[in-house]
């Protein structure tokens, strides 16, 4: 039973550390509620098309006895009907999820620039390929076009990872998560 109390041996650094990760789930799993609940009517609302249209009409009709005689007009019929608009995210709700995923990236990296060599390669290979499927190439940075945004980012993060894998290893879970966090705040702004 006292195994599944491991986290009581870490130092106070570590826990906190651990229970802020831990502290993200459940905001996490609120967001996700809320934007569950929500449904469509999150990023799609319904707007009102009217149109005005103009019809041939007989208004009214006389008659002499042997031949009917229309009187023909314009008639003028407002159509309306409902139209969903062109899905549009809430800007808010784009910060709160990039914020989300900024702390994952950053809690991510920390973990996997403590694992052994071997496991640190691969992980990292792994984090590299979803940075290149997360299509940085599609952000407009300001003299970096095409793929040298991600060649960009994808060395400024490799550097600080190896440097605090293999030449500072003595720096602690915490120091690493804000090196990582500022990291990728920088990289965010």
């Amino acid at each position: 039973m006292s195994s599944l109390f491991f986290w009581n041996k870490w130092s106070r650094s570590y826990r906190l550390l651990y229970r802020f990760a831990l502290g993200l789930l459940p905001l996490a799993g609120l967001f996700f509620l809320v934007a569950w609940l929500g449904g469509l009517g999150n990023v799609v609302r319904w707007e009102v098309l009217s149109e005005l249209l103009d019809r041939p009409a007989t208004i009214r009709q006389f008659t002499d006895g042997l031949l009917d005689y229309p009187l023909t007009g314009k008639l003028y019929v407002v159509s309306e009907q409902f139209v969903a608009s062109a899905m549009q995210l809430p800007p808010q709700v784009g910060i709160i999820a990039c914020t989300f995923i900024s702390l994952a990236f950053a809690l991510l990296l920390t973990g996997i620039s403590t694992l052994p060599r071997t496991a640190y390669l691969g992980a990292m290979t792994l984090v590299l390929l979803a940075l290149a499927v997360a299509r940085l190439d599609s952000l407009v940075i300001p003299g970096l076009s095409g793929q040298r945004g991600f060649i960009a980012v994808a060395i400024l993060v490799g550097a600080v990872s190896y440097y605090l894998h293999a030449i500072r290893t003595n720096v602690s879970l915490p120091t690493r998560f804000l090196i990582f966090g500022l990291l990728t705040g920088l990289l965010a702004g």
